[in-house]
């Protein structure tokens, strides 16, 4: 959202997914960790520096009343490297996407003990337009957002067809897929209307990641010009 303010010329136009909580941490099977009170001081793996997996390690930390820094994040790329590195014990866990996540529990490669979903304010996802699609074809735009809106309705009361089509596309088990499903739903947006202070939240996380030098006006890393949808 904030590469806006940096000239990208494309801006948030609705609100996908609020809080974190498609985000998971997975640890070591038969490891020490069992829950995130025994993180303090621990290494974690993420994707990159300055990525929202290694945001939300500094953010756990933090609610732990452990400081930023209570947690050591250790940028490993692949999911394929942090796992291979949670198993030899170079890292106590790593930050996944939950359906990663389950699926690695699955298959007995790491056990999920929790959420981000505690990060309450925050916008994890949001969909975007060109500038040149919202000056120039902004009637394309809200057709595009009532389709999106209008399958979040259907697959809120349509669980079995949603779990069976999202099982062709990620290749997973009906087992994961539907757990997968029951912890995602609910932080679907139904309408995209952005929280004012979850985008505070996200303005401020730009600083903190080092994506912005200063914590950009929230106002102008979105535009709330088409939503809600109705």
């Amino acid at each position: 959202m904030g590469y806006h303010d940096k000239g990208v010329p494309a801006i948030a136009v609705a609100s996908m997914y609020s809080a974190p909580s498609d985000m998971a941490l997975i640890v070591a099977i038969n490891g020490p960790i069992k829950s995130y009170a025994d993180l303090k001081g621990k290494t974690l793996g993420v994707t990159t520096a300055g990525s929202l997996t290694d945001w939300l390690v500094h953010e756990l930390a933090k609610k732990q009343g452990w400081g930023a820094d209570g947690i050591t994040s250790l940028a490993m790329g692949s999911t394929e490297a942090r796992v291979a590195a949670l198993q030899s014990g170079q890292i106590a866990g790593t930050v996944q996407d939950i359906g990663v996540a389950y699926a690695l529990e699955e298959q007995k490669k790491g056990r999920v003990i929790g959420n981000f979903g505690f990060v309450s304010q925050f916008v994890t996802h949001v969909i975007f337009a060109t500038d040149d699609m919202v000056d120039k074809h902004p009637d394309t735009v809200r057709k595009f957002l009532k389709g999106w809106f209008m399958t979040i309705a259907y697959m809120r009361s349509h669980k079995p067809e949603t779990v069976k089509t999202a099982m062709g596309v990620l290749q997973e088990s009906e087992p994961v897929v539907s757990k997968l499903y029951d912890n995602d739903m609910p932080g679907m947006s139904s309408n995209g209307a952005f929280d004012p202070a979850s985008v505070a939240a996200v303005a401020a996380s730009l600083k903190d990641l080092g994506i912005m030098d200063t914590t950009p006006d929230p106002k102008t890393i979105y535009t709330a010009r088409f939503t809600p949808v109705k």
